[in-house]
């Protein structure tokens, strides 16, 4: 049917479709196990696998030189982890301290957390290692298909037309997805694009907002509010109190909270550390979900609500404990503007108070059980740092497998995938079609699937579903060495 429509048929053995992290941890481990780049193309609209994550990170105010929240073996560019990024910078600066700190760590010292730079840095050199580029078809996948005679049709609309015309068509035996998240979290009812004065006000953290920062500059006394308690949100803090100690922007800040820790909670053994209203905890998962008891106690449940309640513990919004943040905290309270404002989002209305400035009245509900009125809050600026929104039907094509396909879903509303993480539902003759990050949430195997570590463990337990179907050969022990060794050379998988 494909080819009686005029398209251009192109045939490729493996599709990774987002072209983001998750792409690239599955692309390299594949690569590194030996599948020639012949056999896979990635379809993907970024110039750099890392694009999407570093305007992400540019916006919620952590540049290049900055330092993210992941660990030092967490690396992107290597499947071993070793040597770590603390080892690298350590060796790389002559400095034998940081060694020293790294071995002393979390009990004499706190993580070490690598530079945004690094991150893009190597995952540049890997790229080149592995032949990324030459896997690359610069596009939109706009729908995946199964085949009559098994596999998928992947339907693309490349960036810049070839003479085909303006639709790719790609058939292929296996395809993976990692697109990301399709939307980003605002205020209920916020209509941004309808009213672009209020757009201008109310921002998400993870959408170019400096104009903020600009205008509160140019304005002294701006009230702002900020919205979450996860690190992004932290990152916004220090740049507003930062200005404010630079620029003398006497700038008021309101944080809405939706939950305060003034200090420990939970039962004995699930206890969670907190304090000045954030709840602590190093890195996004605790480190006992990537492999240790916890992991272990969540592959142990059997249905999916005792899961999702497990994991939305787990998932909880959290900071590391850093003393230069709870420093800054502790000194806006005590000097009277830094507020705490406990409740959920309600809706947003402009509120022009005559003067053309174009205000922004934000409804603060209270919490269930707390007996307190609405709050109305004034502001002149709204940035909003609650997240992202992990609904996959606002995502076209994953909406579209969904309602077209019939893949099927889990309790948490995405994908419900097997151990090697396929979509099995969408299984088509010798074909098969994996998932990973976001949209395999709530999975019965792991839970931090948007971690890098997550995204390394989708890839090795898909590698091990493609050995048995003798597409790649399997990277044992001796085979992982040698290709460690090649790593270390720079020299091509």
């Amino acid at each position: 049917m494909v080819q009686s429509h005029g398209f251009e048929i192109k045939d490729v053995p493996f599709v990774a479709i987002g072209g983001g992290i998750g792409t690239f941890a599955m692309v390299d481990f594949l690569r590194v196990a030996g599948l020639p780049v012949e056999s896979m193309t990635v379809v993907t609209p970024a110039l750099r696998p890392y694009s999407n994550l570093e305007s992400q990170l540019d916006n919620s105010q952590i540049p290049r030189d900055a330092r993210i929240r992941s660990g030092s073996g967490d690396r992107m560019d290597s499947i071993w982890g070793w040597p770590g990024y603390g080892m690298e910078e350590a060796f790389r600066r002559r400095n034998p301290l940081m060694l020293l700190r790294l071995a002393a760590e979390p009990v004499l010292s706190e993580y070490y957390t690598p530079r945004a730079s690094q991150l893009y840095d190597t995952m540049d050199r890997e790229a080149a290692r592995i032949s990324w580029n030459r896997m690359v078809v610069a596009g939109m996948a706009r729908v995946v298909r199964k085949r009559t005679e098994g596999g998928y049709f992947v339907v693309v609309d490349p960036l810049s037309p070839g003479p085909g015309g303006s639709v790719a068509v790609l058939s292929a035996r296996y395809v993976h997805l990692s697109l990301g998240v399709a939307a980003v979290r605002h205020f209920p009812g916020f209509e941004g694009g309808a009213d672009p004065e209020q757009a201008k006000r109310a921002v998400n953290v993870y959408e170019a907002h400096e104009h903020v920062y600009e205008e509160i500059r140019r304005h002294p006394g701006s009230k702002v509010l900020v919205r979450g308690a996860a690190s992004s949100s932290m990152e916004v803090l220090g740049r507003l109190i930062a200005d404010r100690d630079s620029y003398g922007t006497a700038v008021e800040i309101f944080h809405l909270y939706h939950s305060f820790f003034d200090g420990p909670k939970g039962p004995a053994r699930f206890r969670i550390p907190g304090g000045n209203g954030f709840c602590y905890q190093p890195f996004t998962f605790a480190k006992g979900a990537f492999g240790g008891q916890l992991h272990r106690r969540y592959g142990a449940l059997q249905s999916d609500a005792e899961r999702i309640d497990l994991f939305t513990k787990l998932a909880s919004t959290a900071i590391p404990k850093r003393k230069v943040w709870t420093s800054r905290i502790e000194r806006g309270r005590r000097e009277g503007w830094y507020h705490t404002v406990l409740g959920a989002a309600g809706c947003l209305e402009s509120a022009d108070g005559g003067d053309g400035s174009g205000h922004v009245r934000a409804h603060v509900e209270p919490l269930a059980g707390t007996g307190e009125a609405e709050r109305v809050l004034e502001v002149d600026y709204v940035i909003d740092a609650a997240g992202v929104d992990i609904d996959l039907r606002k995502h076209s094509l994953l909406a579209d497998l969904v309602d077209c396909g019939g893949a099927r879903l889990n309790g948490l509303g995405q994908f419900a995938v097997d151990a090697s993480f396929e979509i099995d539902s969408m299984h088509s003759g010798n074909g098969r079609l994996f998932a990973s990050g976001f949209a395999t949430l709530g999975n019965p195997y792991l839970i931090p699937m948007y971690s890098f570590w997550g995204y390394h463990y989708v890839a090795w337990a898909v590698h091990r579903k493609l050995a048995e179907d003798g597409f790649v050969r399997r990277l044992g022990t001796g085979r992982s060495v040698a290709a460690w060794w090649r790593r270390m050379r720079m020299a091509e998988p």
